[in-house]
């Protein structure tokens, strides 16, 4: 970053030395390895590896059917459809209030910190 932000010769030339030019010479040597008939030698090697390795591996359940049996890595299956069935419980539940005639803040906190836990046990369940 130096050299551009010195933005000068000299000073970048400076900058590059006091680190022995490590990035210029190492983009240097690998452009002329990759250049070099060591690509194809690494290319033959990694087919080779691969190879060895598939034929070694048993074969998993993809993530394709993991997600039919109640969601990957802990996530439920839908998790817009659960918050916005969270949101459509409280819309109910306020629209009764007002019905009722009672306070929305009368009592809302605990009823939604009670739909929360359902939520949570259900996503609990399903993992």
């Amino acid at each position: 970053m130096a050299p551009f932000i010195l933005l000068s010769g000299p000073d970048s030339l400076r900058a590059w030395a006091s680190v022995y030019f490590y990035c210029v010479i190492g983009v240097a040597a690998s452009l002329a390895f990759f250049s070099s008939p060591g690509k194809a030698y690494l290319k033959q090697k990694l087919s080779k590896r691969s190879s060895n390795l598939k034929s070694k591996m048993p074969r998993n359940a993809s993530s394709e059917s993991l997600a039919y049996q109640g969601g990957a890595m802990g996530l439920p299956d839908d998790p817009e459809g659960d918050l916005d069935e969270m949101v459509d419980e409280v819309r109910r539940e306020m629209q009764l209030r007002r019905e009722r005639g009672q306070s929305m803040s009368q009592g809302l906190q605990e009823a939604v910190q009670e739909k929360m836990r359902e939520v949570r046990e259900k996503s609990a369940k399903a993992n």
